[in-house]
Formats: C-alpha cells, structure tokens, sequence
C-alpha cells in the first residue's frame, strides 16, 4: 500500500523502501510476541517519516505491556520540563523541574538514540516535542518503560537542587491525582484585552459547533481595534469549519491548499517496464517505477456571508497547529490582514488510507500531499510565523506567555500607527 499510495517521498529523502523492507523482514519473522511485532512495525513505519502514516498496534496490547511515569511534560530549549504530575510527587518534582537523566541515560541521548526511531512525524522540530511530551497513542516517549517497572529519575528543580527519585510507572494501572488541576479544553475561549484588542482562542476544528460558536462573537469582535486567534492547541478538524471562520475576514474569494495525490495505472505500468527496449514506450517509464501524481490546484471559497472582520489580526501557531488548523493558514495566507506569530506548525497533513493489521492493530498511509496555491511546501517544515517567538524555560518558570504578549505588543503598535 505505501509502494502504491503514499504520497510524501520528498519528507523520507533518501529511503529505499524496497530494501528497507527486506531488511526488516529477519526482524518481523524473529518476533517472539504481539507487541515485538508491532514494535517493529512503528520503527519500519517511522522511516517514511509522515505524520499522517503511521502503525497503531491494539490498545489492549500496549496497556498490557507498556507502563508510564505519571508527570506530564513539555519540552522546551530541548530540555524535559514537568507541567505536572500526581500529587504525590509534588514536593519531590514540583512544577518547573527538568529531567536530566532516565535509568542513567541522559535525556539527549535517549531522545535521540531510542525514541526518535520509534517516532512517525515529518517536521524535524516535531522530533523532541513527541518525545518529550510523549507520543501517547504508540507508547512512545522518555516516561514509557515496562509495565510494572520503576523509572530511575535525575531531577533538577527549580531551585538548582539535584536529586535521584525513584517513581513507578503506573499512570495507566490507576486512578492519578494530578496536583495541578487538568481543566478541560473548551471549544472556543475570549476575552477583551488592554487597548481594545479582542483575544479568541479556537481550539478544535474538529466540531461544527465552532463555527456557530465564532459567529456569535461577531458583533463583539467587529468593534475591536485589534484581534488575536489563538490557534496552538487546535490540532484540526474539518477544513470546512475553518473555511467558514476564514470567510469572515474578507469579502473576495480566498483560495485553499493545492495538492496531489499518486496515480497508478496498472496497464501504463506494464508498458513502461519496457521502456529502455521500445521507444514508442518510453512515456510509460515513470509509471513503471513510480511516483507519477495527479494534482488539483487550489479550491476557491467564497467568502462568508455577514460581518466582516477588517481590523489586523496576528494569529499565534505552535507545534500543535495542524492538519486543518494548517489549512485555516494556508487560506489566510493571501489575505494582508494576518500576520503569523509563534513556532512552525505541526507540518503534517494529508488524507489518510486506513488498514488492519494482524491481531486488532491499523495502520494508515497519508495519500495527500499539501502545498500553498502557489507551490510552496509546508510539509515536512510546517507553516512558518512571520514573527517568530519560542518557548524559554524561564518565561515558563515565571508563568508567562512571550507569544501573546508579543502579539499584543505587535498590534498596539499597529493601532497606534
């Protein structure tokens, strides 16, 4: 299916995947139980180096075999930083702390040697944040070990303090009390802030609702000077319910992303194996060895009717902006209104084919690739800010937001102008 269907060669740069699959074949057939194979399988997987072609081995399979520490985590700088935990591992890993080490292994080293081989995802920037925050739904990441194992943790807390902590991995084997409260993420968030500028967070494409949900705080947003979408904890959706939020923001036709999707003709693949002896054939020739696409340029959408939003708008992206938030920035893109402000997105969209695997796992392979009317790619990279602003660790530790600040900051100073 990916020989036929997979449509990001470009991402997996040199990869033979012929012979990619025959040096994987001794280690599939070594497999001694259902969970080696699948293991085996997301590391064959993780070579196409796809966010959106990826291999999910049984849930019941992994929560028999696979154990978690109970922290949650975000990396920053490149540095394993706890958000939270459970409750009784507050005084020992507070807020703020840093791993430095798993089982002795220094984080940087595991990262790079152990988890990223383990991780599906194309923008390289994606690598540390997967592995780091974890991968939850493969049982990928720094905090996964063993069922039933203890992790061996290297702290360093916000103090400078230095410690070993020994914590079990069993997030999954109980009921967690996390110390810091783990609210709900809403639909859709607001609020007016200083100098008349309007904040909306929209965090799912995913429901309709959203679309409805923006469209009563019209009236609201059309008397501010300035807005700020806040897009990065929205990881997609339907691009419908993103079009119909960008069509509020102009009153001329805006275009979607271009994209092309792999052809194959069984007969034309026949005709080109012959192409080196038959000059008549020799059009065939890229059929027989693959890679010939068929693409669509870019749809047009009308703009929405009602209320249009004509003041600047920054819109703050981050790593996880994706799939069709990145399709909201690839329609706004044209529109001179928008300015992108943060991290490279998600980089990852596409159109995935699903499959069954052996004993209740799946797979799916992304037959879709993505660019901007215009030709450029942003898979494999992500949407790129105009204004870049990254996360630091010690606007972490003093609980503040440099994108949003920066933001408004940035319209401000436009509204001044």
């Amino acid at each position: 299916e990916v020989s036929y269907n997979f449509a990001h060669w470009e991402t997996a740069g040199d990869l033979d995947w012929d012979q990619a699959y025959q040096d994987f074949l001794p280690a599939i057939m070594a497999s001694e139980n259902d969970f080696e194979y699948y293991r085996t399988m997301q590391r064959f997987c993780a070579l196409l180096k796809d966010g959106h072609t990826n291999v999910y081995m049984p849930k019941g399979l992994l929560e028999q075999n696979v154990g978690r520490v109970p922290l949650q985590m975000r990396e920053i700088e490149h540095r394993a930083i706890v958000t939270n935990m459970d409750s009784s591992l507050a005084e020992d890993i507070p807020v703020g702390s840093e791993v430095l080490e798993v089982d002795g292994k220094p984080v940087a080293e595991m990262v790079q040697k152990e988890i990223i081989p383990m991780i599906s995802t194309s923008a390289p920037h994606m690598y540390w944040d997967m592995a780091i925050a974890s991968w939850k739904s493969a049982g990928v990441g720094i905090l996964f070990g063993e069922k039933g194992s203890t992790a061996s943790l290297k702290i360093r807390r916000p103090d400078g303090e230095v410690r070993l902590v020994n914590v079990a991995r069993d997030q999954y084997e109980r009921e967690v009390e996390w110390a810091e409260e783990v609210a709900k993420t809403p639909l859709i968030e607001s609020r007016r802030l200083e100098g008349g500028i309007a904040y909306v967070a929209l965090n799912s494409f995913s429901d309709e609702e959203i679309v409805e949900a923006f469209r009563d705080k019209l009236p609201w947003l059309a008397g501010a000077k300035g807005i700020i979408l806040d897009l990065r904890r929205n990881s997609g959706g339907s691009s419908l319910n993103a079009s119909a939020i960008v069509g509020h923001f102009t009153d001329e036709p805006f275009r979607g992303a271009a994209w092309r999707t792999p052809v194959n003709y069984g007969v034309y693949r026949a005709w080109g194996m012959y192409a080196d002896s038959i000059e008549e054939l020799e059009e065939y020739r890229d059929f027989y060895h693959g890679h010939v696409y068929h693409r669509e340029e870019a749809d047009e959408h009308e703009p929405a009717k009602g209320i249009r939003l004509a003041a600047p708008t920054i819109v703050l992206i981050g790593r996880q902006t994706a799939s069709s938030a990145e399709d909201f920035l690839i329609m706004a893109d044209e529109l001179e209104q928008f300015t992108y402000l943060g991290e490279p997105t998600f980089g990852s969209t596409g159109q995935p084919l699903t499959m069954d695997l052996p004993g209740g796992g799946s797979a799916r392979i992304s037959t879709k690739r993505d660019f901007y009317p215009d030709g450029r790619e942003f898979i494999g990279r992500g949407v790129q800010p105009d204004i870049e602003v990254k996360p630091t660790v010690e606007a972490f530790l003093n609980e503040r937001d440099e994108a949003l600040e920066r933001a408004l900051a940035e319209l401000q100073r436009k509204v001044a102008e």
